[in-house]
C-alpha cells in the first residue's frame, strides 16, 4: 500500500478578509474544488414551535441528501439558496430572532473542506497542497491559524 507523504493542511479564514458578498468566493471555490454536500446548524432561542424552520426547510428540501437528513447537495442552485439564508455573507453572524441557521460546513468526499464558525466569524479549511496553491492563485486570503478557532 502507498504511504501518504503529507497530511492535510489546516488554514483559517476570517470575516475581516471576506466582508459581505466577498465571502461567497469561498463557497464558489469549495464547489470548484469538489465539494458536493453541505450542512447547517439550526438554532433556536426560547420556546418555539416545530414550524419555526418550515420556510427554510421547504427551501432546502429539494437539496436534501437521501439517507443523510442533515446534509444537502451543494451545487450552483443550492448556492443561490445559501445566499438567501446568509444575506450578510457566508462568514456573517446571523443570530437574532427566535430561530436561525449558522455554521455552514462544506464536504468533499465526505470530509469537511470548509467549516464556518459563524459566531466567531471564522472558518477552518482542511486542504491538500494543491488546494492551497489554488487559493494563492485566486488571491483568496487565509491564515495559518485562527484568532478564536
Amino acid at each position: 500500500h502507498q504511504q501518504r507523504d503529507h497530511v492535510p493542511l489546516t488554514l483559517s479564514v476570517r470575516r475581516s478578509d471576506y466582508p459581505g458578498d466577498a465571502s461567497w468566493r469561498l463557497a464558489e471555490w469549495c464547489l470548484d474544488r469538489g465539494a458536493t454536500e453541505f450542512r447547517l446548524e439550526f438554532l433556536v432561542a426560547g420556546d418555539v414551535g416545530p414550524s419555526t424552520f418550515a420556510d427554510i426547510d421547504a427551501t432546502l428540501k429539494p437539496f436534501r441528501v437521501p439517507d443523510a437528513e442533515d446534509r444537502f447537495v451543494f451545487s450552483r442552485n443550492s448556492l443561490v439558496v445559501l445566499r438567501t439564508l446568509f444575506p450578510d455573507g457566508l462568514l456573517a453572524n446571523l443570530m437574532g430572532g427566535d430561530a436561525w441557521v449558522e455554521d455552514p460546513t462544506f464536504y468533499r468526499s465526505g470530509v469537511p473542506l470548509l467549516e464556518v464558525i459563524s459566531h466567531e466569524g471564522e472558518g477552518v479549511l482542511t486542504v491538500e497542497p494543491a488546494d492551497q496553491t489554488s487559493l494563492d492563485a485566486l488571491a483568496l486570503p487565509y491564515h495559518p491559524r485562527g484568532v478564536w478557532v
